[in-house]
């Protein structure tokens, strides 16, 4: 669920508000994030995502500056807000981007907390930047907080993107070299994606080439919906540690809801009927040193409570590591089981020229979901059409192939996943494809199959069109004896619609 800006106007909260804004913003797992971070600590607010246009902006901060308690800020504003806060701390000067928006002395104040997250976010790997070679994807809002960080940390820095001239700006003043993706021909330690290609709707696109990415230690990818991008995916199939970014999200966030903490202590300190008194001795001051814990201590000079519960004061704490760390793993662990649990995959299986493809790319698009062929993400790793790997390896080289991808494939959640037609020849793939997912076999006529193949001259296993039928014979029963659904329309829309019909049912 999400608000449009428009609903602001006449939005009445009931309880401490908190709203990220950007566009698109349904995708959006900050409100789930929060909203436990809020339960976890038995704070009484609400966090809503709100579809802001950069045109917007502004308008959108003014009819929520009197109540809101913090905004969050995603694509494409972080930039954008630089000429409507009043003051930004240094690190967001220093990124060009906010990301974070507090309310403090009447003045609208910037942060920007990316940085901390994908520092925080690698350690959960136990990976660190320090005098790394480094690469990064994008020159966007996103790309100027790794670059910042890269900076700070890396021994060597590349940014790139499409357009020389805007990566040559991106860059200027910086020791960080620019280049295209034309020019991608060297090694880098590890690879850090901040574009959107792997997100709705380039879900099924792959950044930089397959062999980039093999020659790296380390894939980093700045989306985390879906959970595993297809640089992921290939980062994977190559045995290289990757990391997609959610970890990075909770860690921004969790620095949010420091700074929006401070922003409340500060309030609290300002506002004496606000002060709560201590159970033991009733003392009604506070020392402000103590709002950097999480527990508030009595400043009573013969009491001997040591801390009281400043909990009902701040909106957030200010977290120490550990406590930070804890939070961060609770958050991470209940969004991935809800990923779990509640998308499965749709997995399509059929002959050649069944419209597989087709059908896969049409479901992408109606149910918003990430879509996957299987023989494209081999294609990527071999860097070769698939008939060029049938002729220069053989079959039985390409098979194995494809059952790597099918089990790093299966490990996806809400997934399109169309499989190649030889894929149901081994009982190891549909297993691991069935882990997460239910099979859907396209099942056409063998007329209309046969013209579609007609004049297709890329099929590795048909040389001659006669053996269509002798093939499909073969695997038939194999095909259905594997589904879970079978559907025989011709059309690949009537098959999409089933599909879709199906899953409303189930």
């Amino acid at each position: 669920m999400f608000l449009e800006c428009s609903d602001l106007l006449d939005f009445k909260p009931e309880k401490d508000m908190f709203f990220v804004f950007g566009s698109p913003i349904s995708h959006s797992l900050s409100p789930k994030l929060h909203s436990l971070y809020f339960r976890e600590k038995q704070i009484d607010a609400d966090y809503i995502a709100v579809k802001v246009e950069k045109e917007q902006l502004g308008a959108a901060i003014n009819a929520v500056k009197a109540y809101a308690k913090g905004i969050n800020l995603t694509i494409p504003l972080k930039e954008a807000a630089f000429s409507l806060v009043d003051e930004c701390d240094e690190i967001a000067k220093s990124i060009g981007a906010i990301n974070t928006i507090s309310f403090e002395n009447g003045k609208i104040c910037g942060y920007n907390t990316d940085y901390y997250g994908l520092i925080e976010s690698l350690k959960t790997k136990n990976y660190s930047l320090d005098n790394k070679n480094i690469l990064i994807l994008g020159n966007g809002g996103a790309a100027k907080a790794f670059l910042y960080a890269s900076l700070t940390f890396g021994k060597s820095v590349t940014v790139c993107g499409r357009t020389l001239e805007k990566v040559q700006e991106f860059c200027k003043n910086t020791r960080a070299v620019p280049i295209t993706y034309a020019e991608l021909n060297q090694d880098y330690d590890i690879i850090l994606n901040a574009t959107s290609l792997g997100m709705s709707p380039l879900m099924d696109k792959l950044p930089i080439p397959a062999k980039i990415i093999r020659k790296s230690d380390f894939i980093f990818d700045s989306i985390y919906n879906p959970t595993q991008t297809n640089l992921i995916t290939v980062g994977n199939l190559y045995k290289r540690q990757t990391l997609n970014g959610l970890y990075m999200l909770i860690y921004q966030g969790l620095k949010s809801q420091e700074i929006w903490a401070r922003s409340a202590a500060h309030r609290v300190q300002n506002a004496e009927e606000l002060y709560k008194g201590c159970e033991q001795c009733g003392m009604r001051q506070i020392d402000p040193n103590t709002f950097s814990l999480s527990k508030l201590a009595c400043m009573g000079e013969f009491c001997s409570t040591e801390t009281m519960d400043g909990q009902n004061i701040l909106y957030g704490e200010v977290m120490g590591e550990d406590s930070s760390y804890h939070i961060a793993e609770l958050i991470f662990s209940e969004i991935c089981n809800n990923f779990n649990h509640t998308q499965e995959n749709i997995v399509l299986t059929g002959f050649m020229g069944s419209g597989k493809t087709t059908v896969g790319k049409l479901l992408s698009e109606k149910l918003d979901k990430p879509f996957f062929d299987t023989d494209t993400v081999i294609e990527e790793i071999e860097g070769m059409p698939v008939p060029d790997i049938f002729e220069k390896y053989g079959e039985a080289y390409f098979r194995e192939k494809e059952t790597e991808v099918a089990k790093e494939i299966s490990k996806l959640n809400g997934c399109i996943i169309s499989t190649g037609g030889g894929i149901i020849k081994k009982p190891e793939n549909i297993a691991n494809l069935k882990k997460n997912g239910k099979i859907y076999f396209i099942n056409p006529s063998i007329d209309e199959i046969k013209s579609r193949l007609y004049d297709k001259t890329d099929r590795p296993l048909i040389k001659d069109k006669s053996e269509i039928e002798k093939l499909y014979s073969q695997r038939i029963e194999t095909y259905k004896a594997t589904a879970d659904f079978i559907l025989s329309e011709n059309q690949s829309e009537g098959n999409a619609a089933q599909i879709i019909k199906m899953i409303g049912s189930i």
